[in-house]
């Protein structure tokens, strides 16, 4: 399950897959604000995702618009910090302090 937020309301919405169940675990365990989309009901629009972002699988990750990666790049990125690295930089998630206080 994946929980979204529309203004103050939780809901819960079944995640299909499992990879894209993994790409969600991935987002929760990262504290990241997120949202998504099932694309996969809908054969003309699970196509036209695949098209625009010339990327073959499903699901697919943006961060503010940009085009990441599917599961196995997202997996790869927070396995080696590179994912927590860019949502810092990109400014989703604040820089953890380090010892002496600092980002």
């Amino acid at each position: 399950y994946q929980r979204r937020v529309h203004g103050k309301q939780w809901y819960q919405r079944r995640v299909h897959g499992g990879f894209s169940n993994q790409v969600v675990q991935i987002l929760k365990h990262t504290a990241v604000p997120f949202s998504a989309r099932n694309v996969l009901d809908n054969e003309e629009v699970r196509q036209g995702v695949k098209q625009f972002s010339n990327w073959p699988t499903i699901p697919q990750l943006y961060i503010k618009g940009e085009f990441v990666g599917g599961c196995d790049i997202v997996t790869e990125m927070y396995r080696n910090g590179e994912l927590r690295e860019m949502l810092v930089e990109e400014g989703v998630l604040e820089a953890e302090p380090t010892e002496d206080g600092k980002n």
